[in-house]
């Protein structure tokens, strides 16, 4: 179904979305970065600020990495 290019983008994804759940803080500082800078183009525009989002428990983002894994693997093995 999936040739190996497309596998190479879904197992990179898989692992970026595992670092995401299982390094502490990487999700909360990535998401107050983009936060500040969404901030910042506001300031400018004259639009209100926006919340800062808080990421309590992004264990949910390594399980969803690994499903992606498995399921591009399933997929590449499929063919």
């Amino acid at each position: 179904m999936i040739d190996s290019n497309q596998l190479d983008v879904a197992l990179v994804m898989g692992v970026g979305l595992i670092a995401l759940g299982l390094v502490p803080g990487l999700l909360q500082a990535c998401a107050d970065g983009i936060s500040d800078v969404t901030n910042m183009v506001s300031l400018r525009l004259g639009t209100p600020m926006h919340s800062r989002a808080e990421f309590n428990d992004p264990h949910w983002f390594a399980l969803s990495g690994v499903a992606l894994i498995l399921l591009a693997l399933l997929a590449y093995l499929s063919n």
